[in-house]
């Protein structure tokens, strides 16, 4: 089954060539005082020291050359794995400073959270929810309403014929239907209305 899921969050970003020069300075790695490493002594030993009789000091490229050549210099896309020393152009330099690119989780084959090539062994689809107890019925509901005095109903009226009566309403008074009486005007009930029955004769 394939479906689709939101883009997962942004891996975390590779470590600067600052973090990574601080890491090799404490491993002993690099020929730097190890109360030296914040980011002015880098810049300074980016620069490189003056050479004798004026000579120019080695480049940062040219340092991290001479880092790798012995094999044993941290490569920073694999943690626990080494730079080949071969890996030593320009082009190998700057692929060396970027850092490790973080990875986004994904959804693999198998249902699973994959980071990279990694199977986290976690399901994506989480288990299903509870059922929800089902609601009560008008009838139930009036009937707790009337037990509760909310409702205007005798207590010992609240069998479903007594609800369906409740619905309809109670009968309303029989109306007074109009009459014509002796003196004949319209009468409603016993009151003269003052208007004659009769209309007026055509001339």
């Amino acid at each position: 089954m394939n479906f689709e899921l939101p883009q997962g969050p942004k891996g975390d970003d590779g470590k600067s060539a600052y973090d990574l020069w601080k890491e090799e300075v404490a491993a002993g790695n690099i020929n730097w005082p190890k109360d030296k490493t914040e980011l002015a002594d880098f810049l300074v030993y980016i620069k490189g020291e003056k050479g004798d009789k004026g000579e120019d000091g080695l480049s940062s490229y040219e340092l991290w050359k001479k880092l790798i050549a012995n094999g044993d210099a941290t490569d920073p896309h694999n943690p626990g794995q080494t730079w080949p020393a071969s890996k030593n152009s320009e082009a190998d330099f700057w692929d060396f400073l970027t850092g490790r690119d973080g990875q986004s989780p994904h959804v693999g084959e198998n249902g699973n959270w994959w980071i990279g090539n990694m199977d986290t062994g976690v399901k994506a689809a989480g288990k299903d929810g509870l059922d929800g107890k089902d609601g009560m019925s008008a009838y139930e509901l009036w009937k707790q309403m009337v037990e509760q005095g909310e409702v205007d109903w005798p207590n010992d009226q609240i069998a479903q014929n007594d609800f369906f009566t409740y619905l309809k309403g109670k009968d309303g008074a029989n109306g007074i239907t109009p009459h014509v009486g002796t003196n004949g005007n319209w009468y409603i009930g016993s009151t003269d209305t003052g208007v004659s029955a009769k209309g007026e004769k055509r001339r």
